[in-house]
């Protein structure tokens, strides 16, 4: 653990520089696009064990678990929507600042020779 500690801050002392550049803005998007990507995951592995258990009580007729699980079904859904919609803007957003970045690359490298 203190060696995992002193490498995370010997490697924060080097990069410094690039740090004050605002380029960690991107590393930090697309660590939010993966991180939300593993949430979605998650929110659809619950999403299919809550339908076999919605039809599981359907099957079995029992109403008063049926509602419970449907509201449980509804309650995922609630959750997945926001962090879908997020997934999807960090996606765009982090497109949008790559284009601009080769974009700016080729024109800089073009007028420089």
């Amino acid at each position: 653990l203190l060696a995992a500690a002193s490498l995370a801050g010997a490697s924060f002392w080097r990069a410094r520089r690039w740090l004050r550049g605002r380029r960690w803005v991107p590393c930090l998007m697309l660590g939010g696009v993966v991180t939300i990507l593993l949430l979605i995951n998650l929110l659809n592995t619950g999403i299919g064990y809550i339908a076999k258990d919605l039809t599981d009580a359907l099957v079995e007729r029992r109403a008063d678990d049926v509602w419970w699980i449907l509201t449980t079904y509804g309650s995922c859904f609630v959750l997945a929507l926001p962090s879908r919609t997020l997934q999807f803007f960090l996606t765009a957003r982090l497109s949008i600042l790559w284009r601009d970045w080769l974009s700016r690359g080729l024109i800089e490298s073009y007028m420089g020779h």
